[in-house]
């Protein structure tokens, strides 16, 4: 008989319980268990005090009542919880102790230069600026940038350069000390990129030092905020290449805005009530949040549209509660007005990437459809509708901005009557290849007399005209200081629309050869007017600020002037595709003699090793002749923009084959 069967073992007296003895004990352990014979029977085991110890039902069975001994209680081992936390704080209080130290040490004039040198012997997980030390602090510390200053850029940039892209925009209350305590990685972007307009020197240095934070924040310690969506937003708006980038990688940074406002759920709805979201900077449904996403989707499908690239972000439906929020809360800025319009606006161009496949060259496009002259109307009613209804006291002001915007979209939703009758999406895409024999130029011919030019394409190309004609017009017609402080954006459709003027007085000049059925003269286009008003304005903002990008488009631009004056002259400008060229050559400066056509145009100089063949002709391309100013003359620094990094803001190449540009291939 084991001892829990035992009939003079109690639990009052049992050797292995760790309870007390003591009567009170064994009440408390008797009102909390059973015996074991009315646990056996899985009966109620009730007490009574005055009938003893044993239970009412072992007395009535007259049977003894055993209560099972209390098993042992294993105690929670915290000895190493307690362990690891001891280990935890005096860690700690080394660190400080060494803080302490570190503060002591570096009262000297040189402690500056002392710990920035010491940075580059930590680890790259230890050189993340902390809330303490950040960028606009250290630019500050080491005297690259004074307090005044930066406030003054600041200022510049909300008076300004806002208004163009409200997607970064503050209230009148916010200053630009309040705006560096709760968001200085932004603020440090927001000077950097006034600081372009007055003091190009120190905007280049600070821009480097952005572009290397931006990298070790994202890449390597993959933090997340909002606070860096937005920062990516301005640095792409008024992108520079830092100084020792080798290519352009405006549309891999936008994307990376795009990605990190969908990993951290800026891109969709909530389940919360849109009047309960207050105006926390912070929190990510705010309306600052809900301008961050726009920027993104306008950015990306800007990218996607001008690259020919499928788009990444798309319109959705929380896009459209975007624009809600911002046209109905009370809390929401002037600005808004207009971001909600220009939102609106590129849906429409995003719409007509979609129908008319301009990401697919494949596809088969052609105004010969009947549904495709049907979308190009519908399009054409949906822009007319947006110009009825967005008027407002702000767009007012920027009036010339906001019909360059809308010019833009007009001209690419009828952008399908420049391309040829297979749809060609590559026709602004160099090199253009001509014809090789006289064969080939005779089956070009027979094919301009038999190309069919309908009612809706004729329509369509007029179109085309009046929108670049608007976009030049819209362009010339701001002052200096607004040109100046244009995001980079808007020279890239410029540059879109002179390319597309080119291609549109092609196809003017050889219907007029072929006897074709549209017949436009070509002084009507006036290509020339507009591309040397361009060039001359051009040529005052790099005056004016020093921006590479601007002295890129220059060159660019000044490249597709002297292509026309060349073609019209009979000069085969082009010599055959020539390698990449070393940096260690140069070429010698060309005799004033030898400028053999107009020696007004002014035509890229830069440095261009000539292949083989052109050296043993004799042969000079022609957008060498010409002379070009000491600013344009770019070498192959690093951190100049040359006009092949130019080309990449449209997708093209820089290269030319030995054929005139936009020759009679262009049309077939």
């Amino acid at each position: 008989m084991g001892p829990a069967e035992d009939p003079t073992v109690h639990s009052d007296a049992s050797e292995d319980s760790d309870e007390d003895t003591t009567p009170s004990s064994a009440k408390r352990a008797r009102s909390s268990r059973a015996c074991v014979a009315c646990r056996r029977m899985k009966t109620r085991c009730e007490f009574d005090e005055a009938l003893g110890n044993a239970c009412k039902l072992c007395i009535r069975a007259r049977r003894q009542c055993v209560m099972q001994s209390l098993p042992r209680r294993r105690r929670p081992k915290t000895t190493d919880r307690v362990a690891d936390l001891e280990r935890k704080i005096d860690a700690l209080t080394a660190l400080l102790s060494n803080k302490e130290s570190t503060k002591s040490t570096e009262a000297s004039p040189t402690a500056a230069d002392t710990r920035n040198a010491s940075q580059h012997q930590l680890s790259p997980s230890t050189q993340a600026p902390s809330a303490l030390d950040t960028l606009i602090a250290d630019v500050l510390n080491r005297g690259i940038l004074d307090w005044s200053t930066a406030c003054l850029a600041f200022d510049q940039y909300n008076q300004k350069m806002c208004h163009f892209f409200p997607f970064i925009v503050f209230p009148a209350t916010s200053t630009a000390d309040i705006v560096k305590q709760q968001q200085p990685l932004l603020f440090f972007a927001i000077v950097t990129v006034a600081l372009r307009l007055t003091q190009s020197n120190m905007a280049t240095e600070l821009i480097d030092m952005l572009a290397k934070d931006l990298s070790l924040r994202i890449m390597y310690n993959g933090e997340r905020s909002l606070e860096l969506v937005q920062t990516l937003l301005m640095y792409t708006l008024y992108y520079s290449k830092p100084k020792y980038a080798r290519e352009l990688n405006f549309n891999q940074i936008v994307h990376i805005a795009s990605t990190m406002s969908l990993d951290l759920g800026l891109g969709r709805r909530s389940h919360k009530d849109s009047s309960a979201q207050t105006q926390d900077l912070n929190q990510l449904e705010s309306l600052a949040g809900r301008r961050a996403w726009l920027g993104c989707y306008y950015l990306a499908t800007s990218a996607s549209i001008s690259l020919r690239h499928p788009a990444f972000v798309r319109w959705s439906v929380y896009i459209e509660e975007c624009l809600n929020v911002l046209s109905s809360e009370p809390q929401a800025l002037p600005s808004d007005a207009w971001l909600c319009d220009l939102i609106r606006l590129q849906h429409i161009a995003e719409d007509a990437s979609v129908v008319f496949a301009m990401d697919d060259p494949g596809s088969f496009v052609t105004l010969n459809d009947p549904q495709t002259r049907y979308q190009v109307g519908s399009f054409r009613q949906r822009l007319e509708h947006w110009h009825r209804y967005c008027e407002t006291s702000l767009q007012r002001k920027i009036l010339s901005y906001v019909r360059h915007t809308e010019a833009i979209v007009s001209l690419y939703i009828h952008e399908s009557a420049l391309h040829s009758e297979h749809h060609n999406i590559d026709d602004f895409r160099l090199p253009l290849t001509g014809a090789g024999s006289e064969a080939a130029v005779q089956d070009m011919t027979s094919s301009w007399e038999n190309l069919q030019f309908p009612a809706a394409r004729i329509e369509s190309l007029f179109a085309c005209l009046a929108a670049i004609h608007a976009c030049f017009d819209a362009m010339l017609s701001m002052d200096l200081a607004t040109v100046c402080a244009l995001p980079n954006m808007f020279f890239v459709r410029t540059g879109y629309a002179a390319w597309a003027l080119r291609k549109l007085s092609t196809i003017c000049e050889s219907q007029a050869q072929a006897n074709g059925q549209f017949s436009l003269d070509t002084k009507d286009l006036k290509f020339e007017e507009y591309l040397s008003s361009f060039i001359e304005l051009l040529a005052k903002v790099h005056a004016e600020t020093g921006s590479q990008v601007v002295r890129a488009f220059y060159i660019v631009m000044t490249q597709i002037k002297a292509h026309a004056a060349a073609g019209k002259a009979g000069v085969n400008e082009f010599p055959p595709r020539c390698p990449e060229r070393p940096a260690s050559s140069h070429l010698k400066p060309v005799d004033s003699a030898s400028q053999q056509l107009d020696p007004t145009i002014p035509v890229d100089a830069e440095p261009v090793i000539l292949p083989p063949q052109s050296q043993l002709d004799g042969r000079t391309p022609y957008f060498l002749q010409q002379g070009m100013p000491s600013w344009a003359q770019g070498g192959f620094d690093d951190s100049v923009m040359s006009s092949l990094e130019a080309l990449q803001w449209l997708d093209q190449d820089f290269v030319f084959e030995d054929n005139p540009m936009y020759g009679p291939g262009g049309i077939n």
